[in-house]
């Protein structure tokens, strides 16, 4: 009986012993649990505090970045765009003349007016180019003044519209004018009442290669007279050209300065 009673006893210590380890498995994982959870909350935290500011930091290096590749990309693309328009007009300049022998020589405007006196213009090409007194100065197809001086690496036009500057010129039609510098780009020429002339009418220099040499503005008919009046415009802007182009191909007009240097 006694060996019975002390067997019970020992099975039930047992089971609390059980129960009481259970137990405290059970409260240390739920003591532990919170800590180990706040510690993850906290990285996490961290890492979403701090990563905004690392990528902000790479994105506006980046953006930077992209800025300077992008206007450098603009610029090379410019220029290549300028290049190219220039040299589109340049072979079209160059190769207006008809005539193989007639040579164009390529010359930037460094002097206008107002910086100088109106209707004329500096070049940067001279005698050491081939440039010569008389040479005939234009833009395009167009002849819009002559060589009035040259010096080596120099010289100095005269526009076509030059106050006290001539030429001959031939309307559309064949009727052969004077036409008379008036300043400004400005011409002007006397013709008898009845000749054909519209305004937008063309006027060539007769034996240079029947170049373009002014445009007919507008007509004013004198009363009284039998004389009409050509309003003209050299066909182009003297004030935004930015070079010419000079043709080895003399042109004697009444108005041109005497020759302070020639081609031999």
């Amino acid at each position: 009986m006694h060996a019975a009673t002390s067997y019970g006893i020992s099975i039930v210590l047992g089971i609390l012993a059980i129960l009481i380890l259970l137990t405290r498995s059970q409260i240390g994982g739920l003591l532990w649990t919170p800590v180990y959870s706040l510690e993850s909350k906290l990285a996490a935290t961290m890492q979403i505090i701090t990563t905004p500011f690392y990528s902000k930091s790479e994105l506006v290096s980046e953006n930077n970045a992209l800025r300077a590749d992008l206007a450098e990309a603009e610029a090379e693309d410019a220029d290549r765009n300028a290049l190219a328009q220039q040299n589109q007009l340049l072979k079209a300049e160059l190769g207006q003349s008809g005539n193989p022998h007639v040579q164009g020589i390529y010359a930037d405007i460094i002097a206008r007016p107002p910086e100088i006196p109106y209707d004329t213009l500096i070049l940067d090409a001279g005698t050491s180019n081939g440039i010569a007194v008389g040479d005939i100065v234009g833009s395009g197809s167009a002849a819009i003044g002559v060589i009035a001086d040259a010096m080596g690496s120099n010289s100095r036009v005269v526009l076509f519209s030059s106050p006290g500057q001539s030429m001959r010129a031939v309307l559309p039609n064949g009727t052969p004018i004077i036409v008379q510098g008036a300043g400004g780009g400005t011409l002007t020429a006397q013709v008898p009442q009845g000749t054909a002339a519209a305004a937008g009418d063309t006027t060539v220099l007769p034996g240079a290669e029947m170049r373009v040499s002014a445009v007919v503005q507008g007509i004013e008919i004198q009363k009284n007279t039998s004389i009409t009046v050509l309003k003209l415009a050299l066909p182009a802007n003297i004030f935004t050209l930015p070079y010419v182009t000079v043709w080895q191909q003399q042109l004697q007009l009444p108005a041109v300065p005497t020759a302070t240097s020639s081609r031999s």
